[in-house]
């Protein structure tokens, strides 16, 4: 009896590291890992064991925080950096339209930086001054 007890212990061993690797392979898949940066940030790691402590020892709810921090800093970088091109847009409805009708078979999600992109070029072409002389006279096709 012990043996085939034992050997059971075993099989249930096998299984759970079985189970742990699956689930280590898991969760490297589903953080994307790059292989090179991953070296780097161990390096980093190594360097910086007591930084590495201290950020380990956060709750999650503060790791959250200071992510979601990171993520609102950069959006409002975004939209004050793209606020000078859309106003220069809004004052000229035919650039607008055009810009418009180049995104109608452009996915949703990808609308809004398209936009940017788009109004971006036709600003270079025809210049984002106030004066007279950088009024557009017609539509322009921006590709």
């Amino acid at each position: 009896m012990p043996t085939l007890e034992r050997e059971l212990d075993q099989q249930d061993a096998k299984k759970r590291a079985k189970a742990s690797q699956s689930k280590e392979q898991e969760e490297r898949q589903s953080r994307r890992v790059n292989p090179e940066i991953e070296a780097k940030l161990n390096a980093f790691i190594e360097q910086n064991k007591e930084l590495h402590q201290y950020y380990l020892n956060l709750p999650k709810e503060d790791l959250a925080r200071r992510q979601m921090l990171r993520q609102m800093e950069r959006a409002e970088f975004v939209q004050q950096r793209n606020k000078p091109i859309l106003d220069w847009v809004e004052k000229h409805p035919d650039i607008k339209a055009a810009i418009q009708e180049q995104l109608k078979n452009v996915p949703e999600r990808r609308k809004a930086s398209r936009f940017i992109t788009l109004a971006t070029q036709a600003a270079a072409k025809v210049g984002i001054g106030g004066g007279e002389e950088n009024k557009p006279k017609a539509a322009v096709r921006v590709r």
